[in-house]
């Protein structure tokens, strides 16, 4: 029978220790979904059968490369702008800005 250990036992270094297994395996098993990818279209301009398969057995379909390098860059000034204004606290009357 294994040892239990006490939630006062377990430390914050214990913690993330425990994150990077259980991280890891949840990245191989999306990454093993084989519901990601590419955006690819027919002739037509319609999504490829294999997305819409994967789709319709996953429930979602994660596309990769849409969005480019300085694209990204903006959305992510734009994030850190909103942040930057976003209220320091649920009830405050002033932003982060401001304090």
């Amino acid at each position: 029978m294994s040892e239990q250990r006490s939630a006062s036992d377990f430390t914050p270094e214990d913690h993330a220790r425990s994150m990077v297994d259980y991280i890891r395996a949840g990245t191989e098993a999306a990454y093993a979904l084989g519901n990601r990818g590419p955006l690819k279209l027919t002739a037509s301009g319609q999504l490829e059968a294999h997305i819409l398969d994967a789709y319709w057995q996953h429930g979602f379909y994660v596309f990769e490369q849409v969005i480019g390098p300085e694209e990204l860059s903006e959305l992510r000034e734009d994030v850190d702008r909103v942040l930057a204004s976003a209220p320091i606290a649920p009830e405050a009357d002033v932003d982060a800005i401001d304090k």
